[in-house]
């Protein structure tokens, strides 16, 4: 009983507070934008109880830009002259209103100025990169005419610029000529019929790698299965080796057991390249500490170009939800060559992660293997 009478007054009195929140609410009414030109225009409103009130405004549907206009004399009819505005587009704005240090926020409305709107960039992408060429793909809110500029960064020397003949929505640029392993920074300023520009924030990317290996022709010993329901048996295991992709499950390749034989891989570039490095990944759980690497004119005569690497000693690196040891492995001089040997010897010292769990487990795996020129620049 006693519960009950409690639970009365205490829903009594919420009643009571809410309705007197309710008659001091502001209760907007008669909204009205007039008055608009290319940069102005004037909000008017009235209020049922006199109150102060503020405009917010801005250029996104939140109508969160944080520009605010604030009348501090307590009113029923308000109105607010919003100037320095961007010709042709459209505002959003909300009103809100104090009333007893209680705020009450009227609905978000919108207007359109007059004018034509200034170009706005909505997106700059890479769409495609290799090592001596980028393809940038932007967007833009109208028609605009677009320059292009780029170069390497701190050497203006490099600056290279373009601009598009005509004016559009949207295009692909190319960049050609680019250095491998250099950062760049890229540009756009665009304009529109008017005279308008705007220009877009700078895109920073570094070229890959000039990689001789890529897709090329591999033979060797890598070519054990694991017994896992996730390998992708639909690739050709020793492909993987020079598919310039890091994943356990497609693109690695898996080595003949290290305590019962020789393992070797042989890529073949098709032809003679200027070979100054090669750069190893290894799957971070399972590697050679002890390997050797060759070049060779001829599969018959083989040249030792460094001995005893460790992927120990390699940098670590994460490629997604994937760890590798990488090598980089710098040959003293440049070396012309088309085919690049890498043996692991019988009973050489390696890492198995799982080893000490299942003592069959005694081969390495191999992620990737490129074939590199010297750096440039």
């Amino acid at each position: 009983m006693q519960n009950s009478v409690i639970y009365k007054l205490a829903l009594s009195a919420l009643l009571i507070f809410t309705a007197l929140i309710a008659m001091e609410a502001a209760d907007f009414s008669s909204f009205e934008v007039s008055d608009i030109t290319e940069n102005s225009a004037v909000i008017s409103f009235k209020t049922k109880t006199p109150c102060t009130t503020q405009a917010v405004f801005g250029y996104s549907t939140a109508a969160d830009s944080g520009r605010i206009i604030i009348d501090f004399i307590p009113s029923k009819k308000h109105s607010f002259t919003i100037q320095n505005l961007n010709q042709g587009e459209t505002v959003y704005f909300r009103i809100e209103a104090t009333i007893n240090g209680r705020m009450s926020i009227s609905d978000i409305t919108s207007f359109t100025l007059h004018g034509i709107p200034a170009p706005k960039i909505t997106r700059v992408t890479i769409a495609e990169l290799t090592y001596d060429t980028a393809q940038i793909a932007w967007e833009a809110s109208g028609p605009v005419q677009v320059t292009f500029w780029y170069m390497l960064p701190r050497k203006p020397k490099t600056f290279t610029a373009y601009t598009t003949p005509g004016y559009d929505k949207h295009g692909v640029f190319t960049m050609n000529n680019l250095i491998p392993e250099q950062s760049y920074f890229f540009g756009l300023n665009a304009t529109n019929s008017l005279g308008e520009g705007i220009t877009a924030k700078p895109v920073y990317f570094t070229t890959p790698e000039k990689n001789f290996a890529l897709g090329a022709h591999v033979e060797g010993t890598f070519t054990e299965k694991p017994n896992d329901p996730a390998w992708d048996n639909s690739k050709d295991l020793l492909s993987r080796i020079t598919d310039g992709n890091i994943n356990i499950f497609s693109s690695m390749a898996i080595s003949k057991p290290i305590t019962h034989e020789d393992n070797f891989i042989i890529i073949d570039l098709k032809k003679e390249f200027p070979v100054q490095r090669v750069q190893v990944f290894w799957r971070n759980y399972a590697y050679s500490k002890d390997y050797s690497v060759y070049t060779a004119d001829t599969k018959n005569k083989w040249t030792l170009q460094v001995a005893h690497v460790s992927a120990e000693n390699g940098q670590k690196k994460r490629f997604g939800q994937f760890e590798a040891c990488i090598n980089e492995i710098a040959f003293s001089n440049v070396i012309s060559c088309r085919y690049i040997k890498l043996v692991i010897k019988k009973e050489s010292a390696f890492y198995n992660y799982w080893e000490h769990k299942s003592p069959h487990m005694q081969s390495v795996h191999l992620y990737e293997i490129k074939v590199l020129p010297a750096r440039e620049g």
